[in-house]
């Protein structure tokens, strides 16, 4: 026969022979088989199981492998299915038959495991099982996005770099989103493209500053990461803005004082001091009776007459970068009448019994107020009427007349000019009537009679002589009608005006 392995040993084997009549006999002889080294044999090692980041442990059972050579002793190899090392995270104990290891993310999958038993003469059988290491899904993670800058007015785009964020899961696809990074939306300017991944927009004034900005990038599980990054919008000056500033009025003669609201002029860029100027509209410096307080914006001054009228003030506001902006108004200075004012006139003379015209000049009363016209009066200085030789033309200011006797001497005259809202002012001239002399006036002297021999006396009536010439005195003289002397009786006393004396025979007659 052909033993096997359970054969193999010594058997004692005993033969017996036997007679027909059942006598027997026996001889025993020793029979060994010897050993002819088995292979080990292997069973199935049922498909196992890990999970991610999660311990993983594995005993082939005791039974797997087996010898039937007694006293043999296996040892135990493992390997992957094609003869190649076991991956790094998993290690195999080959005196307890032990798979051990945490497999992560890059673990994940199916491997197959071959694990071999080698006996004491080297014969060796191997059984390969599938070990399939399930997905536990993991967060994307995130890289450093770098600090960004933007420019007020100008377009900003920025795309975060497509490796910035990832994901080890196999097949996990991201989805971003962005925030300010205390979770509140992003400012208005700016969108967010989160299949490009791109921001866009462009800021304005009101964004200058810094923003921290959020960006999370979620995976299918609802599994995300955020990473935070810097934008800051860089100014970019803006001129100031200016309102519009009502119109002013002022009065002549009175304090005016104006300030420019403080809202009128602003600018928007957070810092910016604004400075003030102030000119006509046309450049042109303010008129002397108004000044600028740039610091308060304050117009003051008193306009006088020459000031009535309007202007346009543009008023200009300055930032730190000169950019500027003006706003302009117009200021009416309202007229307060005025009453005409007067020079002198100068002394005049006139001759009596002469003609006499003068014509005040035309200089010598005006009126400041624009448009008004002046009416004019003449009378004496006591407000008396002139005398009746002397007339005076309102309208060309003109004195004209002729004076006579009775009016020599001087007159004082006071001429008025008023204006239409009945303001007046005088000025007196003197008017001198020179005197021109006028001969003595004589009355009739009645026929006188005497008696020879007898004395004759005979004073000339009074007021017989007289002379218009005030202050003139006369002084008289007689002589016969032919201008030949008196005759010697008859004597003349010019200072009493009398005639007297004794006539003889010789003096009889009419002389």
């Amino acid at each position: 026969g052909t033993p096997t392995n359970d054969d193999v040993g010594a058997i004692s084997i005993k033969v017996t022979a036997t007679d027909g009549s059942n006598a027997s006999v026996s001889s025993s002889f020793s029979l060994t088989v010897a050993n002819t080294n088995d292979a080990p044999t292997a069973g199935v090692i049922s498909a196992q199981s890990a999970t991610e980041d999660s311990s993983f442990s594995f005993t082939v059972p005791a039974g797997t492998f087996s010898d039937v050579d007694a006293g043999d002793n296996l040892t135990y190899t493992a390997t992957l299915a094609d003869g190649s090392a076991l991956p790094g995270w998993l290690s195999f104990n080959a005196t307890t038959r032990t798979f051990s290891g945490t497999p992560e993310n890059s673990d994940v999958g199916s491997l197959s495991i071959t694990v071999t038993a080698t006996d004491g003469s080297n014969a060796a059988v191997s059984s390969t099982f599938s070990l399939t290491v399930a997905n536990v899904n993991d967060a994307p993670t995130a890289g450093v996005i770098s600090v960004q800058s933007a420019t007020e007015d100008s377009a900003f785009s920025f795309t975060v770099p497509a490796g910035t964020f990832s994901d080890v899961d196999a097949g996990d696809s991201l989805t971003y989103t962005a925030t300010l990074a205390d979770g509140s939306v992003l400012p208005s300017w700016l969108s967010f493209n989160a299949a490009t991944r791109t921001f866009s927009g462009t800021p304005t004034n009101d964004d200058v500053g810094a923003i921290s900005i959020k960006v999370t990038a979620t995976d299918g599980s609802n599994a995300a990461v955020s990473s935070s990054f810097s934008l800051t919008v860089t100014n970019v000056n803006d001129a100031p803005t200016a309102g519009v500033i009502s119109a002013q009025s002022a009065t002549e003669d009175s304090s005016f004082s104006f300030t420019v609201p403080a809202g009128t002029f602003s600018d928007v860029d957070a810092g910016d001091s604004l400075t003030y100027t102030a000119t006509l509209a046309d450049g042109s410096a303010l008129p002397s009776w108004l000044s600028f307080n740039a610091t308060t914006r304050t117009f003051s001054g008193t306009p006088t007459n020459d000031d009535v009228g309007a202007i346009s003030i543009k008023v200009t506001a300055t930032d730190g970068s000169d950019a500027a902006v003006s706003s302009s108004f117009s200021l009416t200075v309202a007229n307060v009448n005025d009453a005409p004012t007067a020079g002198v006139i100068s002394a005049q003379s006139a001759t009596e019994d002469s003609r006499f015209s003068f014509t005040v000049p035309t200089n010598t009363f005006s009126d400041v107020d624009a448009g008004d016209s002046l009416t004019y009066t003449a009378t004496l200085a006591d407000g008396s009427a002139l005398p009746s030789w002397l007339s005076f033309n309102a309208a060309t200011r003109t004195f004209s007349g002729t004076p006579t006797n009775d009016d020599v001497g001087s007159l004082s005259i006071r001429v008025t000019a008023t204006d239409g809202s009945d303001a007046a002012v005088s000025s007196s001239f003197t008017l001198t009537v020179a005197n021109v002399n006028d001969a003595p006036t004589a009355g009739t002297i009645a026929a006188q009679t005497t008696a020879e021999d007898s004395a004759f006396s005979f004073t000339l009536p009074q007021g017989l002589f007289g002379d218009v010439d005030s202050s003139d005195s006369l002084t008289l003289s007689a002589t016969l009608a032919d201008g030949s002397a008196l005759p010697g009786w008859l004597s003349f006393n010019a200072a009493t005006g009398t005639f007297s004396g004794t006539p003889d025979n010789g003096d009889v007659g009419s002389l």
